[in-house]
């Protein structure tokens, strides 16, 4: 595939994604999902091989595995390089792992990964740091999402969230952010 988009004159990147909560354990083998928190989320299914089902309450990572987590997303860039990819982007948007990591209603942490803004973006700087490193910034991406609250992703001030994560992204430089904003008003009974 890789080689038709070169072949072509195009350039095509991997995105690369982990879906944290926003997961079920028909399809994971029986393993219930992880997350930051054990947070389910609460009115929505997931589409699963058997069918739609509610989420379950995912297991919490602990530091140890945040830590392998991050050291997977370098691997899993360096996979895409050799498999022919110019580039990975990060999703971490729509309520999967990093956004979850970034988000206050899919947290309850008070390690070095919970409470404050800059506790809650730590989980994504490493992952682009560990992917600068692997690859290189001009080689990498992120896709954010600050105002969707999808898959029961809330922030209470999302501009000084972000504002200070994009400030931290631009410090590797990185060849692209993305951010997608849709003006949404979360349903009144996300808790």
């Amino acid at each position: 595939m890789t080689k038709s988009v070169h072949d072509q004159g195009g350039v095509i990147y991997a995105q690369l994604w982990h879906t944290g909560r926003v997961g079920h354990s028909v399809d994971r083998r029986g393993k219930l999902p992880v997350a930051p928190s054990a947070i389910g989320i609460k009115g929505q299914q997931h589409f699963t091989s058997q069918g739609m089902k509610d989420y379950e309450i995912p297991l919490e990572l602990t530091v140890q595995e945040i830590k392998q987590i991050v050291k997977d997303y370098g691997q899993a860039a360096r996979n895409a390089i050799e498999a022919g990819f110019d580039g990975v982007e990060l999703h971490a948007a729509f309520g999967y792992l990093p956004n979850q990591f970034l988000s206050e209603s899919a947290k309850l942490r008070t390690d070095e990964y919970g409470g404050s803004i800059e506790n809650r973006n730590r989980f994504v700087l490493e992952v682009m740091q560990e992917l600068v490193d692997a690859l290189g910034s001009d080689k990498l991406g992120i896709k954010l999402s600050p105002t969707v609250y999808y898959n029961n992703i809330t922030n209470s001030d999302p501009a000084s969230q972000f504002s200070v994560l994009i400030e931290a992204l631009n410090e590797l430089p990185l060849a692209r952010i993305l951010q997608e904003f849709f003006f949404w008003k979360a349903p009144q009974n996300i808790q």
